[in-house]
């Protein structure tokens, strides 16, 4: 299996060149943008998970964000 692999790979150059030849420059670089970022939204990020999901998994439990201090004498909130 190796062997038959090895006889149809084709180097990046010449795959690159052959793709911008048949599918052009925006189009190639579009393809290649939408990949990347398809794989940077698959990998698993941690800081979108709420403490409760982060506790079961066993991850410590973030900060809560502070607050930024209000100018309304109305607001009591800390």
């Amino acid at each position: 299996m190796r062997e038959m692999q090895s006889l149809v790979a084709y180097p990046l150059a010449e795959a690159m060149n052959e793709l911008h030849r048949e599918y052009g420059f925006w189009k190639l670089v579009r393809a290649i943008l939408a990949l990347g970022w398809r794989e940077r939204r698959s990998s698993n990020r941690l800081d979108d998970l709420d403490n409760y999901m982060r506790r079961d998994i066993g991850l410590p439990e973030m900060e809560a964000p502070r607050r930024h201090p209000s100018l309304d004498p109305w607001d009591f909130r800390p």
